[in-house]
């Protein structure tokens, strides 16, 4: 049986864009575009926000002075969002949830 979920109202809601969902597969590689591979020992050559074709957000709400933070998907390789983390310092222990809304065909 589903218990049923009564929706409450939001005093104040941040939506934070860990991997962005804007890739350009097509484009290739020319003066302004760079192509970052992994390199030989598995890290990325690069000190930027990494994009795939996927998304990562972190919701930040406030409800009667109590915050909660959930994570809302994972991008859809294990590339983009470690690094976007350690890119961005940011505090995972502060996340209470993590929900995936679908699965990914190319997910880990």
């Amino acid at each position: 049986m589903v218990t049923p979920i009564s929706p409450v109202s939001v005093d104040h809601l941040e939506i934070y864009v860990l991997v962005d969902n804007y890739v350009d597969g097509g484009l290739s590689e020319s003066a302004g575009v760079t192509r970052y591979r992994l390199g030989r020992d598995g890290k990325l050559p690069v000190n930027s926000f990494l994009a795939e074709h996927a998304i990562c957000l972190i919701l930040t709400a406030v409800v009667e002075s109590k915050c909660h933070r959930l994570i809302l998907d994972a991008g859809c390789s294990p590339v983009a969002l470690p690094h976007n983390l350690e890119f961005e310092e940011v505090n995972v222990s502060a996340i209470f949830r993590f929900w995936v809304n679908h699965n990914m065909w190319d997910s880990p």
